[in-house]
């Protein structure tokens, strides 16, 4: 690994200078790391599909730090997009809502909607206020790669490919350790959830019940266009063979090759002792913080197998499944 420390940033004044100058920059978040660039530069917004080498046909998600930003970007927001707004900005809830005819084609790969979320890690809040303009970002991965969680993640993916690095030096790991849930919004009646993440299905319903709003809450079920990251194409995937178990399942199958195994229940030591690494969680909200981490950990040992535990589909186990799929996925 290349020496980063120059890079490897606490100062945002700096940091949003390289964003005004239209570069690329990666930024902690409280679900990974961003790799960001200002909405209103084409040039910068090139440059995370470039290094990333992400298809352009994936849109980015635009980073607010005030909801006003919304209003000038988005069109149309209906009653239940404005109460998720309320209930949910700042956090790790992305809303993907109709576009302004002035927002960039680039940053929403040609479609008619974009995809928007109010951070609330205040290192990027700090960030977007001091570069003056709301800023698209993608994880700070490569394309497929396990997203970053740590700063170091993504000095493995880039190393010198980018100016810094902006880093919360009280806690430089990401508070939940996946990706934003994203929310169709353009039909007050019905919500499509088009990624799961922390925010939850139950979460939401919720907050429409406390509101008495009569509105639906959908999961996605392969629509015709990719409107939000994480849709489509293998993601999320460690370079070791991703293998899942269901633990109600009789566990017989053997390995002969290196492997860990990532799990929840209570299994046989006659299971746990084929593994080289086993790494034991306590709740779906350690499994997930740490999934990402740990595939990148099992990568750097050489781990040729990794075993995961189906979690349950409820809360966010559904959140877990996505990620675990698109991981193990040979597409």
């Amino acid at each position: 690994m290349a020496d980063f420390s120059q890079q490897v940033l606490k100062n945002i004044d700096k940091a949003a200078e390289y964003l005004k100058n239209n570069e690329v920059i990666a930024f902690q978040t409280e679900t990974v790391y961003g790799l960001g660039a200002i909405i209103n530069s084409d040039e910068a917004l090139l440059k995370i599909y470039s290094l990333k080498n992400r298809a352009q046909d994936n849109p980015l998600i635009t980073h607010v730090c005030l909801k006003e930003q919304i209003y000038k970007i988005a069109k149309n927001i209906n009653k239940t997009a404005e109460v998720l707004i309320h209930e949910f900005f700042p956090g790790p809830l992305t809303l993907v809502l109709e576009k302004q005819k002035h927002v960039s084609n680039i940053l929403t790969a040609g479609l008619d909607t974009i995809a928007m979320r109010m951070p609330s890690n205040k290192i990027a809040q700090k960030l977007i206020e001091k570069t003056g303009i709301p800023v698209a970002a993608a994880s700070a991965n490569k394309s497929g790669r396990p997203s970053p969680t740590h700063w170091k993640h993504v000095v493995e993916d880039f190393q010198d490919e980018i100016p810094c690095i902006l880093y919360d030096h009280e806690n430089q790991f990401c508070d939940f350790g996946l990706e934003s849930t994203v929310v169709l919004c353009t039909d007050e009646k019905k919500l499509i959830i088009l990624r799961s993440g922390s925010t939850t299905k139950e979460d939401i319903e919720k907050i429409l019940e406390k509101y008495k709003l009569n509105t639906e809450v959908n999961l996605n079920k392969d629509l015709e266009k990719t409107l939000c990251p994480g849709m489509k194409y293998r993601h999320y995937s460690p370079k070791a063979k991703v293998i899942l178990f269901n633990p109600l399942a009789f566990l017989t199958a053997g390995t002969k090759n290196k492997a860990a195994v990532l799990y929840l229940s209570e299994l046989q030591e006659s299971f746990l002792e084929k593994f080289e690494l086993k790494y034991k969680f306590t709740n779906n909200s350690e499994y997930a913080k740490n999934l990402y981490k740990l595939f990148r950990e099992c990568d750097q040992k050489k781990i040729e197998e990794i075993h995961c535990e189906i979690p349950s589909i409820s809360g966010l186990g559904l959140a877990l499944r996505d990620r675990l799929f698109k991981a193990k996925s040979q597409c």
